[in-house]
């Protein structure tokens, strides 16, 4: 008889852990055992210049639930009126700390126009980028660089300011970075990198140029009716150093036909149709 009721003493007991176990877990995403609550999180990350932007986003909404791990932290992510991702962020609410973040938004209007006259100043006293901007204005009558269209943002995840000269075809970004503890600051901006429009990787241009030669060499007479009667041919072909194609068509084992190229004449040097 005793052991009977030990035996219902332990399943009342199982049975009151298992439910208060249910209730803490249930309850810890919106309401933490320090009192904080998900709008607090909410609220620390919204506070963060990068997700100034936020002001611009009409019905823009966020949720936030605490991860429950050693260190306090809380996920908070943020969506568009359409559902869409516009980032998230890992903050401490204890330390009012935002320790990390990807956001989608770009800057707020109140943030762009000073980043703009910034961004715009420290190009111009730039030496490097001002060699390349009057090069390019040197080809163009009755322009200055203050005619020039400059797009600024901050690029969250590399965390440097970026500006877009738009000088079509042969435009300009550029990249800053903040000299300072704060990579979002605009104090001590010094350019970083330039990069220049259309400029491809070796191995897109090195595909291309092929593709040209294969287009001129098809060009032959010759070639084109050696390559007619067959379906599935593949061109092969190396670049010299005096930028001569050598190209090699072929089916299978069968060689159907060579040829030597220069791209930029569009000129067949020799062929050769077995």
């Amino acid at each position: 008889m005793k052991t009977t009721h030990k035996a219902l003493l332990y399943s009342v007991l199982l049975a009151v852990i298992i439910l208060a176990s249910t209730v803490i877990i249930h309850q810890q995403p919106t309401i933490a055992q320090d009192g904080y609550t998900a709008q607090d999180a909410i609220n620390l990350a919204t506070s963060h210049p990068v997700f100034a932007g936020l002001a611009t986003q009409e019905g823009w909404s966020a949720a936030a639930y605490d991860t429950g791990n050693a260190y306090g932290i809380w996920r908070v992510q943020f969506w568009d009126a359409n559902g869409e991702d516009l980032g998230w962020a890992d903050v401490s609410i204890e330390r009012s700390k935002v320790y990390s973040w990807e956001s989608h938004i770009g800057l707020s209007d109140d943030q762009y126009g000073p980043a703009e006259q910034v961004i715009r100043g420290v190009l111009l006293n730039d030496a490097d980028v001002m060699e390349l901007v009057n090069a390019r204005l040197a080809e163009v009558m009755d322009v200055t660089f203050d005619d020039i269209s400059i797009y600024v943002d901050y690029d969250v995840w590399n965390q440097h300011w970026t500006a877009y000269l738009d000088m079509w075809p042969n435009s300009l970004y550029i990249t800053l970075r903040s000299q300072t503890d704060d990579p979002m600051s605009l104090d001590s901006l010094r350019v970083e990198q330039i990069y220049f429009d259309g400029v491809m990787s070796y191995q897109e241009w090195h595909d291309a140029q092929k593709a040209q030669a294969t287009t001129v060499a098809f060009g032959q007479a010759e070639i084109a009716a050696a390559l007619r009667d067959f379906t599935g041919w593949t061109a092969d072909g190396e670049l010299d150093e005096d930028g001569v194609w050598h190209l090699t068509f072929s089916l299978d084992d069968q060689q159907l036909a060579s040829a030597s190229v220069v791209v930029e004449t569009a000129q067949v040097l020799e062929f050769s149709v077995p």
